[in-house]
């Protein structure tokens, strides 16, 4: 970029110090979870790493688009969305058995934000299944501290 009051020098900036400078503290990241990956969601699958140590997320914003593709899933319960053991909001098993292509708002909860801790989803295995879930999340990352 260049600043228009010294003459138009060439500046440099990390996109995290721009939103720092602007007051722009959320991140907006889109996640694809594979066929493969829906059938074993017994183990939980990674959406956002860890923040580190003495730091937490606050999601502001989930929407998802189930890309239906040839077979249904079979999925037997609900998946969860969580940090830690909290439940940051839920995808209906309708939702993930459609026979159609379909967006889902998932409309998250106020509840315990668990520090150093990875956001997932987890949640009743399908059997069948072959379309992929693409997971659009908004989030802040908060320092635990007096800058909270």
């Amino acid at each position: 970029m260049t600043d228009a009051e010294n003459d138009n020098a060439t500046k440099n900036c990390s996109i995290s110090n721009l939103q720092s400078y602007l007051g722009v503290d959320t991140v907006k990241v889109s996640v694809s979870v594979s066929a493969a990956n829906l059938q074993v969601l017994s183990t939980p699958y990674t959406i956002v790493a860890s923040p580190g140590a003495g730091y937490t997320y606050d999601i502001t914003n989930v929407s998802v688009f189930m890309d239906f593709n040839s077979v249904v899933f079979d999925f037997s319960s609900d998946a969860s969305l969580k940090i830690g053991s909290y439940v940051a909001g839920t995808i209906p098993q309708s939702i993930l058995n459609s026979a159609s292509d379909i967006v889902y708002k998932i409309q998250p909860v106020s509840g315990i934000l668990a520090a150093d801790t990875p956001i997932t989803l987890s949640g009743g295995n399908a059997t069948t299944g072959d379309g992929t879930l693409y997971i659009n999340i908004t989030y802040r990352k908060l320092k635990l501290d007096s800058t909270f």
